[in-house]
């Protein structure tokens, strides 16, 4: 059976009424882990509707991350987003590595 925009006609044999039920579209659902000094673990999800918009939160939310961390980034201090899936498959992971060079 074909569904055009979430929509599924059916017919009901006893009236030969068209019946039409709503499929609601489940996105994906993705977390946000950081790294700094201490793991945090993103145990609120968000729904996103795909790798690129992913991609966009992630980069957004890094940066006013990072805008709070406020001279807590020193060297052997590094601040990392691991960006994964609702199965935990690591789709990204954005890294600051605060290091002295030699």
């Amino acid at each position: 059976m074909k569904f055009l925009h979430g929509v599924n006609p059916r017919c009901d044999a006893a009236t030969h009424e068209t019946k039409v039920s709503q499929h609601f579209l489940v996105m994906p659902r993705y977390f946000f882990h950081i790294k700094h000094m201490r793991g945090e673990i993103d145990h609120q999800d968000e729904e996103l509707p795909d790798k690129h918009a992913v991609w966009n939160e992630a980069t957004v939310t890094a940066r006013q991350m990072l805008q709070g961390i406020d001279g807590k980034l020193t060297p052997a201090r590094d601040w990392q987003m691991e960006v994964t899936d609702e199965f935990q498959t690591t789709l990204y992971v954005l890294r600051i590595q605060a290091e002295v060079p030699k």
